[in-house]
């Protein structure tokens, strides 16, 4: 009898992995909660009132801008996840994003992302915390080993979390592909309601990811 062939070593190193990404922006409606905003002072050089407002206001407007990259002010609008086998997109309200993602996530034991250690791993559980949805499981956060998530800039970077190294310089030199759009824009896409663009700029990100982690078979993993 004709014996089928063993798969192909790529599919068993990744046969319990998936890749992830999430695109987050500023919570608005946190942000209008009274005193969850910090008291912004201008520098105290400063003694024209014009001057004083302007500088209070561009504090204040600077933290507006990043407050999509902190879990405790910003909020969840996409989160992607792929492999060689399944593609899933979540957008629609944050609640049924991080259900949905956790829902998918109790089947893979590993996971794989791109800055997810320090970013995205991070905003996804304490978002889940804040809005009582519990995880269906959990994976490693260690910075210099990899159990159960890989993070393919720490692997890169030996565990350096300031070395440099975005994802699309990546995207760029190992398959020469651009990608088409930047995390700075989410937050632009998503007060013009673009969802659609938002959704597939994540899906980008997590398809990137996933060649990335793929290409690190023998080498690094």
């Amino acid at each position: 009898m004709e014996q089928t062939p063993p798969p192909p070593i790529e599919d068993l190193l990744t046969k319990d992995c998936i890749a992830f990404d999430l695109e987050t922006v500023a919570n608005k409606k946190t942000l209008a909660i009274p005193g969850v905003m910090p008291e912004f002072e201008a520098a105290k050089n400063l003694k024209d009132p014009i001057k004083i407002e302007a500088s209070i206001a561009e504090k204040r407007e600077k933290f507006i801008e990043e407050a999509g990259l902190d879990p405790n002010y910003g909020q969840i609008v996409c989160i992607a996840l792929c492999n060689s086998s399944v593609e899933h997109v979540f957008t629609g309200g944050e609640k049924d994003i991080l259900k949905a993602t956790w829902d998918v996530l109790k089947d893979w034991r590993e996971i794989c992302g791109y800055n997810s250690k320090l970013f995205d791993y991070n905003f996804m559980v304490r978002r889940s915390w804040f809005l009582g949805i519990k995880p269906s499981v959990t994976y490693d956060t260690f910075p210099y080993r990899s159990v159960s998530h890989f993070d393919i800039r720490l692997i890169l970077s030996n565990g350096n979390k300031t070395s440099p190294g975005k994802l699309a310089t990546y995207a760029k030199l190992k398959f020469g592909v651009d990608m088409d759009a930047k995390g700075s824009e989410v937050q632009g896409l998503w007060d013009e309601g673009k969802i659609k663009e938002i959704a597939d700029h994540c899906l980008q990100d997590v398809k990137i990811t996933w060649a990335l982690f793929k290409s690190l078979q023998g080498f690094y993993i």
